[in-house]
């Protein structure tokens, strides 16, 4: 009886050990799945991070490219408008210098004319007088007056800027007769090279005077005209 005591302590004791090795596997077997979820939550945590970094990029290279092209479209709008301008002015400019020899009335009705080169003439008063005078300025000033006229010459400027864009520029083919009758006077003066390439670089600097004078000269008349009118 005795042995048998034993023996059932002894099955009892090892199938305690059994289900206590099977709890422990157990156990194991749950730790493992847990850390294994857990390595599976972080790992797709990882690549929802992932995915909401790429499309945080992809939305700020959109909205770049977005205000890039929103850029180069008003860029390309300020182009075309200032293209559009400078077309218009172009054209404006050309419409009056293709009406400038129509708009120099003064030049219509010339007596006793003197013949200075191309198809211009100016009276003989004045072009005697130009060459009478001794101050190259004061040719200038009488011959662009008698080459223009002197309601042309003050609509005219030597370089048109951003501060007189409503003047035209001097006539061309009027500017090289000037400029050759200028050099005509000169050599008369007898002066010698190093004055005559003095005055030579002057010419500008005088016309500018001449349309000055011209201003002075029309709004003058403008004055006495608008005096006259009123009394």
């Amino acid at each position: 009886m005795q042995d048998q005591r034993r023996q059932l302590e002894e099955e009892r004791r090892q199938e305690e050990l059994k289900q206590e090795e099977e709890r422990r596997q157990q156990q194991l077997v749950e730790q493992r799945l847990q850390q294994e979820e857990k390595e599976l939550q972080y790992a797709e945590q990882e690549r929802q991070r992932k995915i909401l970094k790429k499309q945080r990029r992809q939305k700020l290279l959109e909205e770049q490219r977005l205000q890039e092209e929103k850029e180069l479209q008003h860029a390309e709008q300020e182009r075309q408008r200032k293209t559009l301008e400078e077309q218009r002015r172009r054209k404006l400019l050309k419409e009056q210098r293709d009406n400038e020899d129509q708009d120099d009335e003064e030049n219509l009705d010339i007596t006793d004319p003197v013949h200075i080169g191309g198809q211009i003439y100016i009276p003989s008063y004045s072009y005697n007088e130009a060459f009478r005078t001794y101050k190259p300025s004061k040719f200038i000033t009488l011959m662009s007056h008698a080459i223009w006229g002197s309601k042309a010459l003050a609509r005219r400027a030597i370089k048109i800027s951003s501060t007189n864009q409503h003047k035209l520029p001097l006539t061309p083919k009027k500017l090289v007769v000037l400029e050759n009758q200028y050099k005509k006077f000169l050599k008369e003066r007898n002066l010698s090279k190093d004055m005559i390439a003095v005055e030579r670089a002057a010419i500008n600097t005088y016309l500018g005077r001449s349309i000055s004078s011209a201003e002075k000269k029309v709004a003058q008349q403008n004055e006495n005209r608008n005096d006259h009118v009123s009394t």
